[in-house]
């Protein structure tokens, strides 16, 4: 266990005491807190007092920043804020779900075109158990985000489904139809982009692993995921040809057996 964090706030502290009104000082104190409050948890108490002392004042600190930066043009400021309030009040810390959420839509409110808000909001959710209404969130935000954000919405969708071991067969059939939907988008627009067969693998691997009882199929489709990860690494238009040369094959001899 490192002091650092404890030194680091010691240092900001002074800082910020003498700079009130410096954003970057106010965001680098709450960090610094929640430095403290990890190692704090790491002797094995994380609801002791001392570590919940921290993660407030770390919650003041962001609080302030977002005060500061109310008015700053570029968007990104006041995610940074948003983001770290939602982790602050979130089970794995304040384990306040209200303040989590309250914090996750607003940064969702302000800045729509990226995956992460849709992201975080959904963890937000999952965290009390409303993976429903995640999964339903993370749908829309397929007809919502540009291009470049599909990509790490894909691995969003794929992580949100490992998260949710109850999510029921119709939920995850929707995310692999979503999935296999963003992944034919870029295979055929853009062969040569990682993203096509990156949510193609996802889709594939998650059909196997979540809907696919039969045996047979099962190592099929694994294997065809298999071969989605090689082209993804691969990132190249040949390789890509290769390989749905090979996933023919793959398919007739699973359909003959």
């Amino acid at each position: 266990m490192s002091d650092e964090p404890e030194q680091a706030a010691a240092l900001m502290e002074v800082y910020v005491a003498a700079n009130p009104r410096n954003a970057d000082g106010q965001f680098t104190l709450a960090m610094a807190y929640e430095g403290v409050a990890f190692n704090i948890k790491l002797t094995g108490d994380p609801a002791s007092p001392a570590r919940i002392a921290q993660l407030e004042k770390a919650a003041d600190r962001y609080r302030s920043y977002l005060a500061l930066v109310r008015d700053v043009d570029d968007g990104s400021y006041r995610a940074a804020g948003l983001k770290s309030l939602a982790r602050i009040y979130g089970r794995e810390a304040l384990n306040r779900p209200a303040d989590a959420e309250r914090a996750a839509r607003q940064l969702l409110d302000e800045d729509r075109n990226s995956s992460e808000s849709y992201l975080v909001l959904a963890k937000v959710l999952r965290e009390v158990d409303r993976h429903g209404e995640a999964t339903e969130l993370l749908r829309k935000a397929r007809f919502s985000l540009p291009a470049s954000e599909q990509r790490p919405l894909a691995a969003g969708m794929w992580l949100h489904a490992l998260a949710s071991p109850k999510l029921p067969r119709a939920e995850i059939r929707a995310l692999v139809d979503d999935l296999s939907a963003i992944a034919e988008g870029w295979l055929a627009n853009d062969p040569g982009n990682p993203t096509g067969p990156i949510a193609k693998r996802m889709a594939v691997e998650l059909c196997a692993n979540r809907l696919e009882q039969d045996p047979v199929r099962k190592r099929a489709l694994l294997a065809e995921a298999d071969l989605w990860r090689k082209v993804s690494d691969a990132r190249t238009a040949p390789e890509l040809a290769d390989v749905m040369e090979k996933l023919k094959e793959l398919r007739a001899r699973s359909a003959a057996r």
